[in-house]
């Protein structure tokens, strides 16, 4: 027989394991949910001309990375993602002028985004 703080706690768990949201649903609703978010991209990354330069930024969502749109002045390789974020190398040709930009298209895995990238080209 079932004493009623036993029946109470059973009920309790009962309903617990039922009104339980799952453990795996996203929280959030939009774009934003399983699209990449990359950091550090605001700033210019300064280059010297002829001259590689190896870069890396936190991307929380990143799956893969391709070149959008390469800088006019200068060449964009070694680009990918890993756990440690988006990385890539850039070599502004010798003489290019004192800014460029590239678009790096980083993807999610769900949706994906266009990250404009300027470079400050230091003599």
């Amino acid at each position: 027989m079932l004493t009623a703080g036993v029946a109470t706690a059973l009920l309790l768990g009962v309903l617990a394991f039922v009104a339980a949201p799952d453990a795996g649903a996203q929280t959030c609703v939009g774009e934003e949910c399983g699209a990449p978010t990359c950091y550090w991209l605001s700033e210019p990354v300064k280059v010297r001309p002829d001259m590689a330069r190896k870069r890396t930024f936190y991307c929380r969502n990143a799956v893969s990375a391709a070149v959008k749109t390469p800088p006019e002045h200068g060449q964009l390789s070694d680009l990918g993602v890993d756990w440690r974020g988006l990385h890539f190398t850039m070599k502004a040709d010798a003489d290019a002028p004192p800014a460029d930009k590239a678009v790096i298209t980083v993807e999610g895995p769900e949706h994906s985004r266009d990250m404009p990238i300027d470079f400050e080209i230091v003599p």
